[in-house]
């Protein structure tokens, strides 16, 4: 159910099958702190997640460079 849930959402960029007690690393995109924060209490109320853990991007230091490498 939460699988069906998160692959339909549309704030959600990417999801991906970790293992270490997780299930899924999300990212997700927000507007604002009041959209993150209204899916998170929707989340929370939908689904009994043991073990979440959110974390905020602060910056990019370097993204998806391999795209960037010319052969």
């Amino acid at each position: 159910k939460l699988h069906d849930y998160l692959v339909n959402e549309k704030r959600i960029n990417s999801i991906y099958r970790v293992n270490s007690n997780n299930d899924f690393m999300v990212e997700c995109l927000f507007k604002d702190y009041q959209e993150y924060k209204e899916f998170n209490e929707e989340i929370d109320e939908k689904f009994a997640i043991e073990n979440k853990h959110v974390f905020h991007l602060i910056e990019d230091v370097k993204e998806e460079g391999f795209l960037a490498i010319n052969d």
